[in-house]
């Protein structure tokens, strides 16, 4: 009786640490679970177990959290431990959340609920319903997170602090729809609660979300008012992710009142934030590869071995030295490298700009890597709007050096020149990308290149040419989609030096919408059985959502393309440009 008490203290010690400190909770259950008289007792084993599953999930090591949280979930099932078994569900589904796998994320979250009722836990069933309407949203169902946020609301012991948050959810919800009207007062009360609470995470978020709202509808000086307040309680509270959002929301807001001076400093901000919190990530991730290695270790362990890892704890000294050496290097390298994205960043067209062109439009770009091989180019003419995305030979840094000088070069062609001939500016380019990369040898030719899609529209009538080379355009007319080939032959290359890129001339109407893109998207892997998105699937998919806002698009093929990779690494540069006239 007395050990049962004994273990039962420590357990409840090592719920109360495992908040703050789970590496310390780790170690302490790693070591209970080593005791054989824990061990004899399949209850306080699992116990331990679950404690482990989350300890793990904080320290990002997914794979061990999952499988812990399965073994102890076996035997509260069996055992009609509804409230333990809920526990373990509610870890499974966090670590489906953080691998994107959000539908096995729901099943998870409705088994919890259904486990949460059955052992009377009222405050996890609280829970479970705002985590079932968070993955709702992280799917795209607006209506049933609403449905599940609002279940929420009618329970009578909701408590202020969980108040706060659903209201808050509420808000994003509406918002993520397109209701802005409908979510601002919800963001206006999540605010109120949470100074009320001193929740000041949710004080902060609510202000930037008020602050987008009105930003969008224009209303400029009560925008910056709401960035004021959220950046005076993430400095409080040292939350840099929101910080980094609302340096960028100051930067876009100053630069439409065109106070350039106050732009560039919010920008300036903003770079230097993102660059502290990439080294503090890359540190981190080193820092959970020693915690792995260490557990690595701690599971081999057997009682014969514990004299020969004196040695192996020796070695792991060595290779900490042999990681810190590493550690500068990739330092090194990876400041070079997102330097060097900085520069391409500053070569795109800004969101601004592309807004200054087109009032509904949006751009979908992911990287494969910190920098890419795709790119997109705006130039607004006196007659003409030219738009072009294009996917360079590689992605990388290789990628991203011939990106550069595809941008560097259709500057020369359209804006220095003048043309507004997409055929005659393919030709062009074609011509410049080859003599650039082959004029320092007689004896090494570069296959180096890339795929486009330019457009350029009259604005007097609104007569669109368009010219591809391997890579086709969409438009988007009545809830119609219609595709226009490209010409089958690419900017660059060894072969077939007389090229000759055709021009489809299109009388666009108002309504009309415009899609280019490159293969980045349709060629990934993912899906229940690892296969391509598919080109089919990605113009079914735009035209499905076409009746959409631009910008719910973009965060509908955000949704699916992360949905659909999941786990799963990204194989390629992403770039899909929309605009709607």
């Amino acid at each position: 009786m007395e050990l049962s008490e004994g273990i039962e203290k420590r357990l409840n010690e090592l719920e109360k640490l495992l908040t703050k400190k789970p590496e310390e909770a780790f170690e302490i259950a790693n070591s209970m679970l080593s005791d054989n008289s824990i061990q004899e007792n399949l209850h306080f084993s699992s116990k331990i177990k679950e404690i482990l599953s989350r300890c793990f999930l904080k320290l990002n090591s997914n794979e061990r959290a999952l499988n812990y949280a399965l073994e102890a979930l076996e035997y509260f099932e069996t055992n009609d431990d509804y409230t333990n078994a809920a526990l373990c569900l509610n870890t499974i589904g966090g670590v489906y959340n953080f691998l994107g796998d959000h539908e096995k994320r729901l099943k998870c979250n409705l088994k919890c609920l259904k486990y949460r009722k059955k052992g009377g836990d009222e405050k996890g069933e609280l829970g479970t319903l705002n985590n079932i309407g968070d993955t709702y949203i992280q799917l795209g169902n607006y209506e049933k997170a609403l449905e599940y946020f609002n279940l929420c609301l009618d329970i009578p012991y909701l408590d202020l602090h969980t108040k706060t948050i659903v209201k808050n959810n509420i808000g994003e919800t509406y918002f993520f729809q397109g209701k802005l009207d409908e979510a601002k007062p919800f963001f206006e009360e999540a605010v109120s609660l949470a100074k009320q609470s001193n929740y000041k995470i949710i004080e902060a978020v609510a202000n930037v979300f008020l602050a987008k709202i009105f930003n969008q509808k224009g209303e400029l000086d009560e925008s910056l008012k709401k960035l004021e307040d959220a950046l005076k309680t993430v400095l409080e509270i040292k939350y840099s992710t929101e910080e980094l959002e609302i340096y960028k929301l100051f930067t876009s807001i100053y630069h439409k009142k065109g106070d350039v001076e106050l732009a560039y400093k919010f920008q300036s901000k903003f770079v230097g934030l993102k660059e502290k919190l990439d080294k503090e990530n890359n540190l981190r991730l080193i820092q959970d590869l020693q915690f792995s290695y260490h557990v690595d270790q701690l599971e081999k362990e057997t009682q014969k071995q514990k004299e020969q890892n004196k040695q192996l704890r020796s070695a792991y000294q060595h290779i900490s030295q042999q990681n810190i050496l590493i550690e500068e290097k990739n330092k090194s390298i990876t400041d070079s490298i997102n330097y060097a994205n900085r520069i391409q960043t500053a070569l795109l067209p800004s969101d601004e700009e592309l807004e200054s062109l087109f009032e509904e439009s949006f751009i979908m770009y992911n990287p494969r890597d910190i920098v890419s091989g795709d790119f997109y180019w705006t130039s607004n003419l006196s007659t003409h709007m030219i738009i072009a995305v294009a996917d360079c030979t590689g992605h990388g840094v290789p990628g991203a050096l011939m990106s550069m000088i595809g941008i560097n070069s259709l500057n020369q062609i359209i804006i220095d020149q003048n043309i507004t001939k997409p055929s005659q500016a393919l030709n062009q380019l074609d011509n410049k990308i080859y003599s650039s990369l082959n004029k320092h040898s007689a004896d090494y030719y570069s296959s180096d290149g890339m795929d486009i899609a330019m457009c350029a529209i009259r604005k007097e009538d609104l007569n669109m040419v368009y010219s591809g080379a391997n890579r086709p355009i969409l438009i988007v007319r009545d809830e119609k989609l219609m595709e226009y080939k490209p010409t089958k032959l690419a900017i660059g290359g060894l072969y077939n030096r007389n090229k000759t890129f055709v021009d489809n001339e299109i009388q666009l109407q108002k309504g009309d919408q415009i899609y280019l893109f490159t293969d980045g998207y349709a060629d990934q892997f993912g899906g229940a059985k690892g296969k391509k998105f598919k080109y089919k699937n990605l113009k079914e998919l735009i035209l499905k959502n076409s009746s959409q806002p631009m910008k719910e698009q973009l965060a509908i093929l955000q949704h699916t393309f992360k949905n659909w990779k999941g786990s799963l690494e990204q194989i390629d540069d992403v770039c899909i440009l929309g605009i709607k006239l």
